[in-house]
């Protein structure tokens, strides 16, 4: 295994593998390079065979980025083969944070070294927790929300479109400062209102590099005023669409509920079968997302690799 730090050497041995390999809704070479803050970079944890890991490094922390694009047999042996190698030769690096299904995650712990352990949620509760992801069967999703199950969301679609004039538009379109601007409100309102796990830097990052990696980016237009932005792309080797990004500023009664619909009903337009709606929480914002009656879910697992 060797680690490689270039972009340009890794770009196009990432965009191989995916090709080959990806299956996850966070293979997606664009979104990997972005999803950064200031303190970390990507890097690529490439074996012999081409298999690859994805991973961000900080001072003191790497993280995994997504599943490794390999074979389904060989996913967790990768995730514990790159933590010990971390561990082993960046005597600096604390820990490794990844996220795992839940088989790939029993994987890294059969494979893990005798001179490393998992810490659990007591010791770290901040890089330990489980993650829920929705997902909807577009062909049996009716943007006219028929049934009693639906009648508020009937009814605030109607107040919502009728109290102010709502456009879509092309978020390339429109203005960067604007785009930007959103980002801001929306960091700050839900910070007062702690419902989201803020990380705001990828998101100014993918409208700076003109929403590289996206196959959709919308933004929803009130009275004149961006007011949210919804995006995504395809998941590779399927027919579902990842509906990765749904941020708001909250300044409307009923934005973010509107906001989903839209994209929603963009991803039945477009003809998926499915939708990934993104990971999230137990609690309320995975209360609100299956209140449109998600088909099913899958889990996943964020835990962290120390040395003993």
């Amino acid at each position: 295994m060797q680690i490689i730090e270039d972009q340009k050497i890794f770009e196009p041995l990432v965009r191989k593998a995916i090709n080959k390999y990806g299956f996850a809704p966070d293979h997606n070479f664009g979104w990997f390079v972005v999803y950064v803050d200031r303190a970390q970079k990507p890097v690529v944890a490439l074996w012999d065979n081409g298999e690859i890991e994805l991973a961000h490094k900080a001072d003191k922390d790497w993280y995994t980025f997504s599943e490794p694009l390999a074979k389904e047999r060989n996913r967790g042996q990768k995730v514990a083969e790159l933590a010990s190698f971390v561990l082993k030769n960046y005597s600096d690096v604390e820990k490794v944070i990844t996220e795992a299904l839940e088989d790939t995650r029993q994987e890294v712990i059969d494979h893990l070294s005798d001179n490393l352990r998992i810490i659990d949620h007591t010791e770290d509760s901040e890089n330990n927790y489980m993650i829920t992801w929705p997902v909807m069967n577009m062909e049996k999703f009716n943007p006219a929300l028929p049934g009693g199950h639906f009648k508020y969301l009937r009814n605030a679609r109607s107040k919502f479109y009728r109290n102010q004039k709502i456009e879509i538009g092309e978020a390339i379109e429109v203005s960067k400062k604007d785009l930007h601007d959103l980002i801001d409100r929306w960091v700050v309102v839900a910070k007062q209102k702690e419902v989201e796990l803020i990380h705001e830097e990828p998101y100014h990052n993918l409208i700076a590099n003109d929403f590289r990696g996206l196959d959709a980016a919308r933004v929803m237009i009130a009275d004149g005023k961006i007011v949210g932005l919804n995006g995504g792309w395809d998941i590779p080797n399927s027919k579902t669409f990842y509906a990765a990004i749904g941020i708001h500023d909250y300044s409307l009664p009923d934005l973010g509920l509107m906001l989903y619909l839209e994209d929603l009903e963009w991803i039945k337009k477009a003809g998926y079968l499915e939708a990934d709606m993104g990971g999230v929480d137990e609690g309320s914002p995975l209360n609100f997302k299956n209140q449109f009656l998600p088909d099913h879910w899958y889990k996943s697992y964020v835990f962290t690799i120390v040395r003993k």
